[in-house]
């Protein structure tokens, strides 16, 4: 979600959704399994 201020200079905050947020875990997962499998010796 984006929230715009109406400020000058422009100043806007991006949220994530609670899909987006539903996904966090995924993330999570795919991040170790990276940390595990393709780290360098």
């Amino acid at each position: 979600m984006r929230t715009d201020f109406q400020e000058v200079p422009p100043r806007v905050e991006y949220t994530l959704t609670d899909l987006g947020k539903s996904f966090v875990a995924v993330l999570d997962i795919m991040k170790d399994w990276g940390e595990t499998h393709l780290t360098q010796p």
